[in-house]
């Protein structure tokens, strides 16, 4: 670890991870034949200590130097063995005397008193397997974080319902609308008035006057004849006659 990671590494270098390939590893689990064992003990006046501990050699027939050394407390430890016995323990990966490395055992697990032909068989084809994946360099494979097709935004409830209710007030501008044109009919002169969008930006006054009525006076020429039943000598006010229209 610290000959890759250099002081990065010291702290990963302390909790016991090394590096094989490039697979950072910090618990490993071991199989072999017990070679020989020393056990260590400090119990004074009866009482257990619990620093008493087991040294185990142990020969995993992994190559020529295939010899290790494990530290195992004595509270780890719940079965009988002995010398050829065929372990199982598992441990991480300590160093001691200028990077000498051993194992602290944590677990140990007795799989057979003597020389197992089908026990060694079936452990070596566990660690024939994790071979060929540790032989392979890890490769680190980021997740996707962007996706190729746009994604469409998200809207909330709230902003979907206050969308709705735009668009049922219907904002034009009144700029841009084409004004429509009406046509309606008076009922005193039967004549077609037409009525626009601009109408509309009158005053209230405007259009009261628009719609009151209004009166005409019309004055006859008195130089034609009229026939009227009204008598000459009658006493009535008139001193101009006129006609009234109501239009």
């Amino acid at each position: 670890m610290l000959e890759v990671y250099g002081v990065q590494g010291l702290d990963e270098h302390a909790k016991g991870c090394v590096l094989v390939n490039n697979y950072p590893i910090k618990t490993v689990k071991i199989f072999g034949r017990v070679l020989s064992s020393v056990h260590k003990n400090y119990d004074m006046n009866g009482r257990a200590n619990p620093n008493n501990f087991y040294i185990i050699t142990v020969d995993d027939c992994s190559g020529d130097v295939s010899h290790i050394n494990i530290k195992i407390p004595e509270s780890c430890i719940f079965e009988s063995f002995n010398e050829d016995s065929l372990v199982e323990i598992v441990g991480h990966v300590s160093f001691f005397q200028d990077y000498s490395r051993q194992i602290i055992g944590e677990r140990l697990t007795v799989l057979s008193i003597g020389p197992d032909l089908a026990v060694e068989i079936e452990c070596w084809k566990l660690v024939l397997a994790t071979r060929r994946h540790l032989k392979h360099p890890w490769q680190y494979k980021p997740d996707v974080v962007q996706r190729t097709e746009p994604r469409e935004p998200k809207f909330s409830k709230r902003d979907y319902l206050h969308r709705l209710e735009k668009q049922n007030l219907r904002i034009i501008d009144p700029e841009s609308q084409i004004p429509q044109v009406l046509s309606v009919s008076d009922s005193f002169n039967m004549e077609f008035i037409e009525v626009t969008d601009s109408d509309v930006h009158e005053s209230s006054d405007e259009m009261q006057l628009r719609q009151t009525p209004r009166l005409h006076t019309l004055k006859p020429d008195n130089s034609s004849q009229c026939d009227t039943d009204i008598d000459e000598n009658s006493s009535l006010p008139f001193d101009e006659p006129s006609i009234i229209v109501l239009d």
